[in-house]
């Protein structure tokens, strides 16, 4: 019986700690990143959840996930690396999002350096939040070149958010 207890209880554990997947298909957003604004202020930053808040230096090609990346941020080889950290990418749209092809940023939008794909405005893409394991569609609307760190992108929320530009703070605000 005792077994039985622990086996029931380690299981109750793994089930609160796995997470379980989530698509979200809630009212769109618009973040925007102005250029020649500091990359390092949260208030740049599009703070999706605890573990992810995406950025992108002024003079850098790539964007981060200031939470994780902070470490490597200012000493970036461009165009290479598998940032920002936690996340993966795929073009295609949400409802295709368990068959899509995913990987980092710089492979998902970038060949060469140069964007393309990701960024083209044209093209709807899949952020997926790995740690999380939240998948939300996303599109780049506009990307600033001449090392100014502008960005814009439309992306989803989680279900039952308000589509007023609310971070990760008002969202877990909705849930405490």
């Amino acid at each position: 019986m005792r077994n039985m207890i622990l086996l029931v209880l380690a299981l109750g554990m793994i089930a609160q700690v796995a997470p379980a997947e989530e698509v979200w298909t809630g009212p769109s957003i618009v973040f925007t990143r102005a250029e020649n604004v500091d990359g390092w202020d949260p208030a740049n930053m599009d703070q999706i959840t605890d573990n992810v808040w995406i950025t992108r230096l002024t003079g850098g090609g790539s964007i981060w996930n200031y939470v994780q990346d902070q470490a490597v941020m200012e000493n970036f080889t461009p165009c290479s690396g598998p940032y920002p950290t936690d996340t993966e990418w795929a073009f295609g749209d949400i409802a295709d999002y368990d068959t899509l092809d995913y990987g980092p940023f710089l492979s998902a939008a970038f060949a060469d350096c140069w964007p393309f794909n990701m960024l083209n405005p044209s093209l709807p893409g899949v952020l997926h939040l790995i740690s999380e394991d939240i998948y939300i569609p996303i599109q780049f609307t506009y990307w600033s070149s001449g090392g100014t760190g502008g960005f814009q992108y439309t992306r989803g929320t989680r279900e039952g958010v308000a589509a007023d530009g609310s971070s990760w703070s008002s969202v877990k605000a909705l849930f405490e």
